[in-house]
């Protein structure tokens, strides 16, 4: 039993239309993808440098208070924070002072 398919014109131009429009989808949700991935990265940096900012400032006025008590506080309740992995706070000769991990 032989089986001869033979597709029309249209049809044809209605097939390749369409792989055309697939392609043509798929590379542009693929650039949206990478343009967002860039924005959501730079948007995560930021939000990071923020913590890192605001802790910081709480830790130069405990350290010239010489409030390290305080200082294991503050690093220990960043580290709750969802977002924060570690805090470590050295000083300027970089000897550790206090580290906490969330």
């Amino acid at each position: 039993m032989e089986c001869n398919l033979q597709y029309g014109l249209s049809t044809k131009l209605i097939g390749y239309v369409m792989a055309g429009v697939l392609l043509t989808s798929a590379a542009i949700g693929m650039l949206r993808v990478q343009n967002e991935r860039g924005s959501l990265n730079k948007l995560i940096d930021e939000v990071g440098q923020s913590v890192a900012t605001a802790t910081a400032s709480g830790a130069a006025s405990l350290v010239v208070g010489y409030d390290y008590g305080n200082l294991e506080i503050l690093a220990a309740n960043v580290a709750k924070q969802a977002n924060v992995i570690r805090v470590t706070i050295r000083n300027k000769d970089g000897c550790l002072m206090t580290q906490s991990i969330g």
